[in-house]
């Protein structure tokens, strides 16, 4: 569809013509030689100006959920070549729930002018919000004739959720504080009074560790592996994976969930691990929380880490990684209909209490 300013400027130039030749008034040639420099000069300026535009964003990295962020954008006109009417197109998008929206600027840049505008977002949901020029349109003074202009530039902003105090029990503290008579199936360790299992002696075995009954039955000397006691610690698993439809409501809720139980067992003194599927990096993250500020120091990456759809439930996820699984306690945070049977293997690892946003409603 032709725009309504070439519509207008299509019709002033027929006019033009008409009365140039049934009309014999002088006024009639000048309008139309003043319609055929204006249509030139435009579409040649608008082809060349914007060329060397500069582009940047400033204003404050973070806020809190339920705040507005400012956003500063700023634009500078280094050619001594004016641009008319330049608009810019901004794609605002929270990465981690998925919602985005379209910012339209528009101004006039003189030559070697600087211009800077203000606008605000609404954070109703925690996030990494990325602003990216989806495109820039130079015009001419009427928008007749206009040239899109190429500029690759992104900011990122962050909203934090709201870090609150969850419930837990006197017994559910106590479990996860106190120490545990659980071995690890996949490590050997230090502890002799248990046995992880027995192999052929090594150069470097101590030799305490031989063991000296089975290697009179064998050929070989035969070494005992001691055990790795599990201290009763805590894992707190993320569910970034669309099985079925969530609302970008659900994914602050889950986020926020999440990050509340890991800061209520911190204030309560219990080191812990936290952990989601990164599909962006394509590995799963595993973070060791010993304080208060290791929660805020993995936020940012957290709320960059998307949620997308997958085949591959993020429990499979987690025990195919290479991360460490000597946990006694498992807090799942999802919102799948079948967490109950997804979490079936994890259970061998230790306990498992699986948290809903529902539940938190």
């Amino acid at each position: 569809m032709l725009k309504k300013e070439k519509i207008v400027f299509g019709s002033m130039c027929f006019l033009g013509i008409l009365l140039y030749f049934f009309t014999e008034s002088s006024y009639a040639s000048i309008f139309l030689i003043g319609i055929c420099i204006y249509g030139i000069v435009a579409y040649i300026t608008s082809r060349i100006s914007g060329k060397q535009i500069e582009v940047s964003f400033s204003g404050e990295k973070q806020c809190e959920k339920g705040k507005q962020i400012e956003i500063v954008l700023h634009t500078k006109n280094n050619s001594k070549i004016p641009i008319w009417n330049m608009e810019i197109v901004l794609s605002v998008k929270n990465k981690l729930t998925g919602e985005q929206l379209e910012v339209k600027k528009e101004f006039s840049l003189f030559i070697l002018q600087e211009k800077q505008d203000s606008f605000y977002l609404e954070s109703q949901f925690c996030g990494c919000i990325e602003i990216s020029i989806e495109r820039i349109r130079i015009s001419d003074l009427f928008g007749v004739f206009i040239k899109e202009r190429t500029i690759h530039m992104e900011n990122q902003y962050y909203v934090f959720p709201k870090l609150l105090e969850t419930d837990f029990t006197i017994e559910q503290l106590n479990q996860y504080n106190m120490e545990s008579y659980k071995y690890s199936p996949l490590k050997s360790g230090d502890d002799t009074s248990e046995t992880f299992g027995i192999r052929e002696y090594k150069e470097g075995d101590r030799l305490k560790a031989i063991h000296w009954k089975l290697t009179g039955k064998m050929e070989n000397l035969i070494v005992r592996e001691a055990g790795l006691p599990i201290e009763n610690s805590v894992m707190i698993l993320l569910d970034k994976r669309e099985c079925e439809e969530i609302s970008a409501d659900q994914k602050d809720k889950l986020t926020e969930i999440f990050l509340s139980l890991s800061n209520t067992i911190m204030k309560n003194g219990i080191h812990h691990a936290i952990g989601w599927y990164n599909y962006e990096r394509e590995k799963f993250e595993q973070y060791r929380i010993q304080s208060t500020e290791d929660i805020y120091m993995i936020i940012a990456e957290l709320l960059s880490s998307p949620y997308c759809k997958d085949e591959i439930s993020t429990v499979d996820r987690f025990i195919e990684s290479d991360t460490g699984k000597e946990y006694s306690n498992y807090l799942y945070v999802t919102e799948s209909n079948v967490a109950e049977r997804e979490t079936e293997k994890l259970m061998t690892y230790g306990n498992v209490e699986i948290y809903r946003a529902k539940a938190f409603n």
